[in-house]
């Protein structure tokens, strides 16, 4: 992917910003950050503009709260598909003092000087989070009520573990794929991936390590597939739907990356 779609003078204008701006190209279904704002690096605590765009890079959503991520990761790609513009309430860990707060999260397609579609999205920072008991969980009153509806939804849409879609929802999402990707001349195909050995695994390195593989390997179908084209539908098990053109090459690629994930 181009990571120069932006202008220099554009993306400098973008950075030296206050404001937590983010400017992301998903033109190929996977999200890479184009020009963060100074603000951005402030309001998530980044240390530098390095590990900034190193970690973004990496994971989109690094800061988010885990009980969030998956909600968060439905709305965006939801906005990348073109469905709907990017706006969603979620939980950030503070980086100098316990507890998380509140980030509202806005955005729509940013069409640059030579006509390419960028997603532009402002966040803003909505205050302290506050768990307490009583009258049931207050997230500064409705925000916590709209928080907790979008959980609910998305918990039964996507895998806990992973984030990637649940089976039922990624065959909805599939359909959806094979059929555009039918329209435009091609040929779908189904990937089926076992991750043979990982009893073995998890008996050697323990349950947690052989969840931080699963989620591992679940960035990796993410990033080559698209963020809904992809599922696991048992323990070691994932689906994924992509083009039969060249597919040789493309599970020559997945297991390149699966080996250092």
């Amino acid at each position: 992917m181009d990571k120069n779609v932006l202008s220099k003078e554009s993306k400098a204008s973008i950075e030296m910003l206050r404001v937590p701006i983010a400017v992301y190209d998903a033109s190929d279904g996977t999200v890479v950050p184009i020009a963060l704002s100074d603000g951005f690096c402030t309001l998530f605590g980044f240390k530098n503009k390095e590990q900034m765009y190193d970690e973004v890079s990496e994971d989109t959503f690094s800061k988010v709260h885990p009980d969030d991520k998956t909600r968060v990761n439905d709305a965006a790609a939801r906005f990348i598909s073109g469905e709907s513009n990017f706006d969603v309430i979620f939980r950030v860990k503070y980086t100098d003092k316990p507890g998380h707060f509140i980030v509202h999260g806005t955005g729509e397609d940013l069409v640059t000087e030579k006509g390419k579609v960028l997603k532009q999205v402002w966040f803003e920072d909505e205050g302290p989070y506050t768990d307490t008991s009583g009258d049931g969980l207050k997230l500064n009153d409705a925000l916590n009520n709209a928080l907790r509806e979008a959980s609910i939804l998305t918990t039964s849409r996507y895998d806990s573990l992973t984030g990637l879609p649940g089976m039922t929802y990624f065959f909805e999402l599939a359909a959806l794929a094979r059929d555009s990707i039918v329209g435009n001349g091609g040929v779908p195909a189904l990937m089926f991936l076992d991750l043979c050995g990982l009893s073995d695994f998890n008996h050697k390195y323990g349950f947690m390590e052989g969840d931080m593989l699963l989620r591992s390997i679940s960035k990796v179908l993410t990033r080559m597939f698209g963020a809904k084209n992809s599922c696991r539908i048992a323990q070691d098990h994932f689906l994924a739907i992509t083009e039969e053109d060249g597919i040789k090459e493309t599970i020559a690629e997945l297991f390149s990356a699966c080996a250092t994930a």
